[in-house]
């Protein structure tokens, strides 16, 4: 079960500490101390957040910590990057990290063209885009805006996704006619879409819209799958473009740093560019974490690929021609000649990996009763005070992240949900039922708006309930969280409905 003290502890496990880089130069030392406010379009725990927070690090240190960097969650609200691209330009953040499809709407079109259709579709390919002469350019060409370039790099290839309760898996340009499209906001994913002849929506919070099937398909990372609703189906080789997150600064409060300070933050940046890079993950590898979370993959063949790239060619003509997204176009187009293409996503269906050997205590509980059998479908209610977490030796922050609580837990067929409620918040999740090997039921979580699951359980009939024990956390018996996490899930849920 992935609590909420697991997933603040998981995020900040994740970021290794840098190492230290040389003593700062003495210049730094006198220079006056400067706090700037770090818009970050993304939220905390997606893709980017390593990467933000090496940022603040790499800054402070390189400055010798004259420079602080405040990052802003979510800035832009609901305007989302282009809020963010939009509070740099007017100078409401001093430094901002937001993808390069969002920065057009404010005067900033030099970042244009790595969002050509079909034109940056593998992964080598992108990762050496980030680090080439026309990177800098593109950078550079923010000034236009009035922002200062630092740095780029790539996060995902963006696909296809299919909710296959509403339509079959895209396999085809003709299919997306007449479709509404979730995707991120930008004039060239909208110019794209309208040219495959389909509707582009962005909201938040678009569950209901999928439930009822006003959104039917939407543009995706294989990466970004978890935070969908449900389990939908990508199409694996049809990569429109990528989605590069791009970090720049304002020219105004740039112009105020030291030259030393200035120094200090762009060898920040691109000490974290190259993070970025060593650690991006491969297609390949994104596209069977999908199938392992209950999702699936598809490819539509060489035929439908280039039928695509037929249908967006007068996107990509119109960008060729333009005089700023024209050259860059071009030069990435050299570049791509020189650079062995990376191996795309495999097909895949869902699949249940195994669990690693059961615990000592998995066995002793099963010879209690405890089965791995499907857990009869029903809605099931549990109530946790601090008080009890504290009494069954329970770390501290996760009493107070998991405390007088009540728990929720939807079994339906081979989806679950599940709530925390706590005073006036509730926290969801939800995911695919899995049965694998041992017997157990797996809930992993593919839906996450702040409660989670991960979790192998066992169970047994319970007067007015289930009794459910938990034997694995992500699949792994001897994982450190099976212990505090089993002091919440390791009780009689009350049937409700």
């Amino acid at each position: 079960m992935q609590l909420r003290s697991r997933l603040v502890a998981t995020t900040i496990a994740a970021i290794p500490l840098l190492a230290l880089v040389a003593t700062p130069a003495t210049s730094l030392a006198a220079d006056p101390p400067v706090m700037l406010r770090f818009a970050v379009a993304d939220g905390e725990g997606r893709p980017s957040d390593p990467y933000v927070r090496a940022l603040v690090q790499e800054v402070a240190v390189r400055s010798g910590g004259s420079v602080t960097l405040e990052p802003i969650w979510d800035a832009g609200g609901d305007d989302f990057e282009q809020g963010v691209a939009r509070m740099l330009v007017a100078g409401d953040a001093d430094i901002a990290l937001a993808a390069g499809r969002s920065w057009a709407t404010e005067g900033i079109s030099s970042l244009d063209a790595l969002q050509a259709p079909f034109l940056i579709t593998d992964d080598a390919l992108a990762i050496a885009v980030a680090g080439s002469p026309t990177a800098t350019a593109m950078l550079e060409g923010m000034a236009a805006g009035g922002a200062v370039g630092l740095a780029l790099w790539p996060e995902d290839l963006r696909h296809p996704v299919a909710w296959e309760s509403c339509m079959p898996p895209i396999t085809a340009p003709e299919q997306l006619q007449g479709r509404t499209v979730r995707a991120i906001p930008s004039g060239v994913t909208l110019e794209l879409l309208t040219a495959l002849g389909a509707t582009q929506r962005f909201v938040d919070d678009y569950t209901p819209l999928v439930e009822s099937c006003q959104i039917q398909a939407a543009e995706s990372g294989l990466r970004q799958g978890a935070s969908l609703p449900g389990t939908p189906t990508f199409t694996g080789d049809i990569a429109f473009f990528p989605k590069f997150q791009v970090l720049a600064v304002g020219a105004t409060a740039f112009e105020q740093l030291s030259p030393a300070q200035q120094s200090a933050v762009r060898e920040a940046a691109l000490a974290v560019r190259d993070r970025a890079l060593a650690e991006h993950p491969a297609e390949a590898d994104a596209a069977a974490a999908w199938c392992a979370e209950g999702g699936r993959v598809v490819l539509a063949g060489p035929d439908a690929v280039a039928a695509f790239q037929a249908a967006a060619q007068p996107v990509f003509d119109r960008m060729a021609a333009d005089p700023v997204s024209g050259p860059a176009i071009e030069a990435i187009r050299a570049l791509a000649a020189t650079v062995e293409p990376a191996a795309g996503a495999t097909a895949c269906d869902p699949t249940a990996p195994a669990s690693a050997a059961p615990s000592d205590l998995a066995t002793e509980w099963r010879a209690q009763g405890f089965v791995g059998d499907p857990i009869p479908d029903g809605t099931y209610r549990i109530s946790v005070t601090k008080d009890e977490l504290r009494a069954l030796g329970g770390p501290e922050d996760f009493v107070q992240d998991n405390g007088d609580a009540a728990w929720t837990l939807t079994i339906a067929g081979d989806q679950w949900t599940a709530s925390m409620q706590r005073g006036g918040r509730v926290d969801e999740c939800a995911g695919p039922v899995l049965t694998v090997d041992g017997p157990a039921q797996r809930l992993p979580t593919t839906i996450d708006h702040g409660c989670g699951m991960d979790c192998d359980l066992l169970w047994r009939e319970a007067p007015g309930g289930v009794e459910l024990k938990l034997i694995a956390v992500g699949a792994d018996p001897n994982h450190p969280n099976v212990f505090q996490d089993g002091l919440v899930m390791d009780r009689v849920w009350l049937r409700v409905e």
